[in-house]
């Protein structure tokens, strides 16, 4: 009796052990987990690489580029009436619009474009200005549509050039003269360390010279290298430019080279 005993309180211990959780590093840990709900997507992280992906451009942005540079007025004024794109659209490692109808002298283009509020400062992937580029070109109404609409007449390129110093290099005086009525100063220089009247002498453009003279060009204005517009117009040979500068003052003492 006992002995039946003594195993049945052993079997009820042995039951009493099993009922209860497990102790020490093995035991289970049940985890609840509650549902993923819509504010839980802000902390949800996009892949490492997804900053470098190239942003998806539209056909209407393309389409407004190649429109721009052609002089296709009509599907620029499409393009922007039906607002499929911008007049400042960007893509990646292109001009804006402007700058590209400013390169090939796309008036009309360029005056459609300022209109819907294109940027007229807006540069290159290489940093020139279409006031610059259209300087470089020669094509005078596009400078004055781009001054009309508040261009920053001084305004450098990437390469520390002006338009009116590129005006003055290529000899175009009527841009010199345009540039010059909208402000822009003969003092300020270029590139190489030169202001417009000596990047003309050099050139031997006097009708540049003349137009800069008569702006207020100081025609004793030495360049970084310490020569003034006078030293060149002698070393050029050049009797209108030498005639010029003298008119408008241009000192005479340190130059006595002869003129043929």
């Amino acid at each position: 009796m006992n002995q039946r005993v003594a195993v049945l309180a052993i079997a009820l211990a042995v039951a009493a052990c099993a009922q209860r959780p497990a102790a020490g590093p093995a035991a289970a840990v049940t985890v609840k987990r509650k549902p993923f709900m819509a504010s839980d997507a802000a902390v949800v992280r996009s892949p490492p690489y997804a900053s470098t992906m190239a942003p998806v451009v539209s056909e209407a942005s393309r389409s407004m580029l190649v429109a721009a540079g052609a002089g296709d007025t009509e599907t620029v004024k499409q393009l922007l009436k039906t607002r499929a794109t911008g007049p400042n659209v960007e893509v990646p490692r292109e001009a804006l619009p402007i700058w590209r109808a400013a390169a090939k002298g796309h008036g009309e283009v360029v005056r459609v474009l300022l209109d819907a509020g294109a940027r007229p400062g807006g540069r290159a992937p290489d940093g020139t200005t279409p006031l610059v580029i259209a300087t470089l070109h020669g094509h005078a109404r596009v400078v004055s549509l781009l001054l009309d609409a508040g261009a920053e007449v001084d305004e450098r390129a990437a390469n520390g050039s002006t338009a009116l110093v590129e005006a003055a290099r290529l000899g175009r005086a009527g841009i010199a003269e345009r540039l010059l009525a909208a402000g822009a100063s003969p003092l300020v220089r270029g590139r190489d360390g030169h202001d417009a009247l000596i990047v003309a002498t050099r050139g031997g453009h006097v009708n540049v010279i003349s137009t800069l003279l008569a702006s207020g060009a100081d025609p004793d204005r030495a360049g970084r290298d310490g020569f003034a517009p006078l030293y060149w117009a002698i070393y050029r040979r050049d009797r209108a430019a030498v005639d010029a500068l003298v008119a408008a003052g241009a000192s005479t003492g340190a130059y006595s080279l002869p003129l043929d």
